[in-house]
Parts: C-alpha cells; sequence; structure tokens
C-alpha cells in the first residue's frame, strides 16, 4: 500500500480509535510501526541500547495511550507520530548518555592479584625492620 493511502486510511482510523475500536487501534499500530522502526533506526546507531526495536515500540505504546488527545488540525496524523517519536529517541539517547556499561556476551576474564608465599614472607620481613627502627 502507498504512504499516500495509508495516511488517508489513517485519517479514517484515528477518530474510530480515538473512541476506544480496538481494531482500529490495532491497524494504525501496524501501519505505522514499520515507519517509526525505520525513523528510530535511522537515528539510534545498532547495537547499543536500547535499541531501535525497543524504541520503536516504545513509540507505538506511547501513541496507543495517548491517541484520545489526538487533536486533528490539519496536519498528518504521522505529523502527531513523528512528534512522539522525537521525545522518545531523544530519551534514549539520554538513557544512553547515563548508562556507560557496554554489554558484553561474557564477562572478562579478571587478573587476580594473588599474594605468594614468598612475597607475604618479604613484607613481612621488611615491615617488622621498619618497626625497629625509631622515626626522628
Amino acid at each position: 500500500m502507498a504512504a499516500g493511502d495509508e495516511d488517508a486510511e489513517l485519517a479514517g482510523l484515528v477518530p474510530a480509535a480515538a473512541q476506544g475500536d480496538r481494531r482500529a487501534l490495532q491497524r494504525i499500530i501496524s501501519i505505522i510501526h514499520p515507519r517509526v522502526l525505520r525513523y528510530a533506526r535511522a537515528r539510534i546507531g545498532g547495537g547499543r541500547m536500547p535499541t531501535p526495536e525497543d524504541v520503536a515500540q516504545e513509540i507505538c505504546l506511547a501513541v496507543a495511550t495517548s491517541i484520545d488527545r489526538y487533536n486533528d488540525t490539519g496536519r498528518p496524523f504521522m505529523a502527531f507520530v513523528y512528534g512522539i517519536a522525537f521525545n522518545k529517541v531523544a530519551d534514549a539517547h539520554r538513557a544512553m548518555a547515563r548508562d556507560k556499561l557496554s554489554p558484553v556476551e561474557e564477562v572478562p576474564d579478571t587478573e587476580v592479584a594473588t599474594i605468594t608465599p614468598e612475597d607475604a614472607a618479604m613484607v613481612s620481613v621488611g615491615s617488622n625492620g621498619l618497626n625497629d627502627k625509631k622515626c626522628v
């Protein structure tokens, strides 16, 4: 289906979804999801958390919960959707800036600092010598 046809279909579905028609809302989500997923993928790099798929899902959820507050001002419904998408992508960027962790497949092996018996003896001998000397 062409984008123009989908936009016309959205214009007819939005009032019904705003009145609580679940089928209309499901159809709206099925139309907007590929678009918002492309939008999120273009603005959020792969391999990062949250993923573009996560952000697209949050966008669709926000549209579903706010559709009853949508006012038709003559602009396409997708302008409303992209406004929400812009804010959700900004939220994702803020979350990524706060989270400095990098997820990895496996926990890296860390070098364990072990003291050998010889090292322990040297430390003990060295510290005993310090106790015998007087500080000036």
